[in-house]
């Protein structure tokens, strides 16, 4: 498939313990955005799923239509593509909301169980994350949205058309979907509470 690009992952130290979510979405050009966040005590199979989410949910802010994800987390790939039941309560939720967020796409997606080495990427940026180490878009060229803005992907950093992306995907998370309009409203909003 011709589309986005999508690597999640997420870890747990103790299983349950703390853990973290990440992921990775490359656009069809190359621009790369990655995020990933602290979860506190959980277990590795729901901080995998807590990347899945928080990835469909930035792609669908970005207006992604066609995507491919991919997780070496047999289990939630498994899971996602309905081979494999959903029996533990804390994951049911988890898998719910993952597949209302698939639903939200407007074209084709792929979903994909791949090596843990091929998650490479995904897989050292959730490290860094459980290490407090990450900083943003470390690694990643920075890419410049329609403006000519560069643009990270820590939401610190985020600028411009990415920014309001950034922000109705964190709606979009709670299930409210927002205008563009909206979007830039909130932005302005919580621009004068951090300042």
């Amino acid at each position: 498939m011709v589309g986005w690009k999508l690597c999640t992952d997420g870890g747990s130290r103790g299983n349950p313990g703390e853990s973290a979510w990440a992921f990775i979405l490359e656009s069809p050009t190359g621009e790369k955005f990655e995020q990933g966040g602290l979860l506190g005590i959980t277990t590795n199979n729901c901080a995998e799923y807590e990347g899945v989410i928080h990835g469909l949910t930035f792609a669908l802010g970005l207006k992604v239509e066609r995507l491919d994800l991919y997780s070496d987390s047999e289990l939630i790939v498994k899971q996602l593509l309905g081979e494999f039941k959903v029996k533990h309560p804390d994951m049911i939720p988890l898998w719910q909301e993952s597949k209302r967020l698939l639903k939200g796409f407007q074209g084709e997606v792929g979903i994909h169980h791949i090596r843990r080495e091929l998650n490479k990427d995904a897989d050292k940026l959730c490290n860094l994350v459980l290490d407090g180490k990450w900083v943003g878009a470390k690694g990643h060229p920075s890419p410049k949205n329609s403006s000519g803005t560069k643009v990270g992907a820590n939401p610190q950093t985020i600028t411009g058309e990415a920014t309001l992306a950034a922000i109705r995907a964190v709606f979009a998370r709670y299930g409210a979907f927002i205008s563009e309009e909206e979007a830039s409203d909130a932005g302005i909003m919580l621009r004068q509470i951090l300042n």
